[in-house]
């Protein structure tokens, strides 16, 4: 028997763009594990896909981040710039990273 639960999410940023992620990495957010958790009651635990108040340009950021998150435990240094640091601290606010 297979597993009906698919292994990826989708995050779709404030601006329509799409970002497939592997479930494992978007656990890394506590915001998207709580939502997507089999055993909450959020109606997005039972979807593939959110919509999430993060514009593009700082989604690509946080994915990139989970991804680098994902295949290192011990984060040393993820380097941002000086213009996306308020975007993306906010962002990172939001989604509990």
């Amino acid at each position: 028997m297979t597993n009906s639960k698919p292994d990826r999410v989708k995050l779709i940023s404030s601006d329509g763009q799409e970002f497939t992620i592997k479930k494992e990495i978007a656990v890394f957010s506590k915001t998207l594990n709580m939502l997507f958790n089999s055993s909450s009651n959020y109606i997005e635990s039972e979807a593939e896909a959110i919509c999430l108040p993060i514009h593009s340009k700082c989604m690509r950021r946080i994915v990139e981040f989970l991804e680098y998150k994902a295949s290192d435990k011990n984060v040393d240094e993820f380097v941002i710039t000086d213009e996306e640091t308020v975007d993306l601290l906010d962002a990172a606010a939001y989604l509990r990273i």
